[in-house]
């Protein structure tokens, strides 16, 4: 009576045949934890709307057939395999597969070539639930924070975000910035100009051409009461510009 591939490969698993080469292939693969290490260095990237929501890091590692036991490249037509090629590359994708599971990572064919292997991370988008994540990361960008630090960004209202315990920095697009800087003036002049002025004197106050004085500094010198600086940064997603102040 002819088996099935299905019915072979349990006659070799009853054999205990898979458990050896699963413990060979574990051995074989003393160059995977440098290659997780690398991996961590690659570029991250924006999965597309394709893909889902979040990032992901990617490294290539090799061919199908420079890696894989049998050196072949499964298609419809391939004609050349047979049942013990199939049987051990199951068992090395299996051992692959749960080593890099344990490192929270993936095996992941190319998308140009099928026959290209690639080693993928997946990571969330720290900045998804925030009302303007693309304040976050034009802030996350002018600060240089690599992605792994993202998260330290808190997101206090639609244009004041919180660094770590004390480092508070106000995000504004140009017309935000000129709305707040006239508001922060305003401010100024109710509640330390006019305060030293006798009340029956104050109708006399121009505070428009006090508030144009002012300007001459720069809106830094308003909204920025840490350094008196204003920066500007994009972010490099929506490539949206914006104009940053820490505030304490």
């Amino acid at each position: 009576m002819k088996r099935t591939w299905e019915q072979i490969h349990d006659i070799w698993n009853a054999c205990g045949y898979d458990e050896i080469l699963k413990k060979q292939y574990k051995e074989e693969m003393v160059n995977l934890p440098d290659t997780i290490k690398q991996l961590e260095k690659e570029e991250i990237v924006r999965l597309d709307s394709f893909e889902g929501e979040g990032y992901v890091r990617r490294i290539y590692i090799g061919s199908v057939c420079g890696i894989f036991p049998s050196g072949k490249f499964y298609m419809p037509w391939t004609s050349n395999q047979s049942h013990r090629d199939v049987y051990r590359d199951e068992i090395f994708r299996e051992v692959l597969e749960e080593m890099l599971d344990d490192e929270d990572c993936s095996l992941e064919n190319g998308e140009g070539s099928a026959d290209d292997l690639f080693i993928c991370k997946y990571y969330d988008d720290p900045f998804e639930s925030f009302a303007n994540p693309e304040k976050a990361r034009a802030l996350a960008s002018f600060l240089e924070l690599e992605f792994d630090s993202w998260e330290d960004i808190q997101e206090e209202n639609s244009n004041e975000f919180k660094i770590g315990r004390n480092k508070w920095y106000l995000v504004l697009t140009d017309e935000e910035a000129d709305d707040a800087w006239d508001e922060s003036l305003d401010n100024y002049i109710e509640e330390a100009v006019l305060h030293e002025i006798p009340e029956r004197y104050r109708a006399y106050f121009d505070s428009d051409s006090f508030k144009e004085d002012c300007k001459i500094d720069g809106r830094g010198q308003s909204l920025s009461p840490y350094d008196g600086e204003e920066n500007y940064e994009v972010d490099p997603e929506s490539k949206e510009g914006f104009y940053i102040y820490r505030t304490n």
